[in-house]
């Protein structure tokens, strides 16, 4: 049983960098756990989705100017 607890800490610390990455985290009006935003491991997922898609985006706009493929 102690292996498992230690595979939830570790669970847990991954799940709470993830969520450092949540661009949309709403406001709140005082503090919660010292941070000003309620950040969420959904709004972390859709930050990091949305990066992903924008640079994808970029490296095709741009390839083909990199690559000098435009005449």
């Amino acid at each position: 049983m102690p292996a498992r607890s230690k595979v939830r800490r570790q669970w847990g610390k991954f799940l709470d960098y993830v969520t450092t990455w949540d661009q949309y985290g709403v406001p709140v009006g005082l503090t919660l756990n010292g941070e000003s935003h309620f950040k969420t491991i959904y709004g972390a997922l859709a930050s990091i989705g949305l990066g992903i898609y924008m640079i994808r985006i970029l490296w095709f706009t741009l390839s083909p100017v990199v690559f000098r493929e435009i005449d």
